[in-house]
């Protein structure tokens, strides 16, 4: 065998040593790369777990991203069990057609017991009661309400379990004021114990007439959740054309791609006027 054909078969060699090292180093890559895929899943995916001071009620949170291969937003749900029992399970706190981009832990850098049964998620930063809005939530039925949740400023929220009947409670959420926008949100969800749904919402006008905490009463009845306030008008939402249109309006929601889609689907959602009301009395 000559010198050039020697040359030429170890060269060939070398070719493939060099292919096959290559080979190699892509499925190790894509390996590592499936590594991390499966560990970032799990990892969003791993619960958030908070137990109430007396040991009763065992919260749980749950993240589920959507919009694979981004997963940019993320879907936030609820479960609670009373002495290991359950209470409710995957109810949606944070859900599609809201476009949440903050992981748990970064959207509610607060998650502490205000009593027993209630639970507040929010930020660090608080100010004195004395400085917060007042939330007077009255359950005017004969039902058990198992879950309540209600928001207040921002990314604020409020969770209540197994408000008795004919109960009233009392909240300090941070106050909403004029100096952050023209108008205050309120709203809020019931699940009652024999599995009935109720909901409420309302934008109330602030504009020049913040002059300090505010108080708004939230009614729970069987099918609505009714939302006034003692200083401002307000507005709320239809529901009765909500509850005839609304998988029509979340489908449209859900498909929406930008702000203007989104826009048109609100605005599909008509609203009612809400007067002040002075029987909404709290004493502080």
């Amino acid at each position: 065998m000559s010198y050039s054909s020697c040359y030429a078969i170890s060269d060939f060699g070398r070719s493939l040593k060099g292919i096959f090292m290559q080979s190699v180093t892509v499925t190790r890559a894509l390996a590592t790369l499936g590594i991390f895929i499966f560990s970032f899943c799990t990892l969003s995916q791993e619960p958030y777990k908070t137990v109430s001071p007396n040991g009763i009620y065992t919260v749980q949170f749950q993240e589920r991203p959507r919009g694979w291969p981004s997963m940019t937003h993320y879907d936030i749900y609820i479960s609670c069990f009373r002495d290991g029992q359950p209470l409710i399970e995957d109810i949606v706190l944070i859900g599609p057609g809201t476009f949440n981009r903050k992981r748990f832990r970064d959207k509610y850098q607060d998650v502490s017991w205000e009593s027993d049964n209630i639970l507040r998620l929010g930020g660090k930063d608080r100010l004195p009661q004395s400085q917060c809005d007042v939330y007077l939530i009255s359950n005017n039925t004969n039902k058990v309400v198992s879950y309540l949740r209600v928001n207040g400023k921002w990314d604020e929220r409020f969770i209540v379990f197994d408000l008795q009947p004919q109960s009233v409670i009392k909240l300090y959420p941070q106050p909403q004021t004029d100096q952050d926008a023209d108008l205050s949100w309120v709203g809020a969800e019931v699940r009652f114990a024999d599995g009935g749904k109720a909901y409420g919402g309302a934008d109330f006008q602030i504009r020049d007439l913040y002059k300090g905490p505010a108080h708004y009463c939230l009614s729970i009845k069987e099918k609505q959740i009714l939302i006034m306030s003692r200083e401002f008008e307000g507005f709320t939402i239809d529901m009765a054309h909500l509850e005839k249109n609304k998988d029509d309006i979340l489908r449209k929601l859900d498909e929406a791609t930008d702000d203007g889609a989104r826009k048109r689907a609100l605005s599909e959602i008509r609203s009612l006027g809400v007067p002040k009301t002075e029987e909404c009395q709290i004493q502080k």
